[in-house]
């Protein structure tokens, strides 16, 4: 027969042996956890490399982008002074009757006046027109 020290220490056991099974549950699932942790550490350092990447191209692209736009301003506005120098030129130059037509380079005569400069200044509001809109779509600095 069974002592009283036996009988006791083996209710000790039944009662321990389901809280030693779900600690060991507990710690396999931790690990799991772990493993888990680690894994979305790594994809997430991935991530974040992937954005730093993807970041330096876009400032790269929006450098390129702006240089592009001030080297198309610029040119842009070389236009509009050739155009201003033709038609303040053309003028000054010639007699009171007899305009020079910077296109063409052709003397027109005073009923032809009219239309060559309406014809200039057209092209002058043209081009300053696509220089504004050259700088409306520049990046701003």
């Amino acid at each position: 027969m069974k002592t009283k020290s036996q009988t006791s220490h083996a209710r000790l056991m039944a009662a321990v042996k389901p809280l030693l099974e779900e600690r060991q549950t507990l710690r396999t699932e931790g690990m799991k956890l772990r493993r888990q942790l680690v894994t979305l550490t790594e994809k997430g350092q991935r991530v974040a490399a992937e954005l730093a990447d993807v970041t330096r191209r876009a400032v790269k692209a929006r450098v390129a982008t702006t240089k592009l736009f001030d080297g198309a301003e610029a040119a842009a506005r070389k236009e509009v002074e050739a155009a201003a120098t033709a038609l303040l030129g053309g003028f000054a130059d010639a007699p009171a009757a007899v305009v020079k037509d910077a296109a063409s380079l052709s003397i027109v005569n005073s009923s032809d006046r009219k239309k060559v400069e309406e014809q200039l200044v057209a092209k002058m509001a043209e081009i300053d027109k696509r220089l504004n809109d050259l700088a409306a779509q520049s990046p701003k600095r």
